[in-house]
């Protein structure tokens, strides 16, 4: 098994998109992904997956309190 399937991971997940600053990106399920002020927030791991793919989106760094 892979170490990011490993891992817990905290919802939402942050995505700087590196082209917009404001779009709606349809998923294959056709859910929608929006961008606002250049970030989208995924809140599901079909989400999280899809940006990941994306060539256009950078995980942003988690932040630690």
């Amino acid at each position: 098994m892979s170490k990011a399937k490993d891992q817990i991971v905290s919802l939402p997940v942050v995505f700087k998109d590196s082209i917009f600053k404001s779009r709606t990106l349809v998923m294959p399920d056709g859910a929608a992904l929006h961008v606002s002020d250049g970030v989208a927030k995924a809140e599901t791991n079909e989400a999280i997956q899809f940006l990941t793919d994306h060539a256009e989106f950078e995980r942003a760094p988690a932040v630690t309190e």
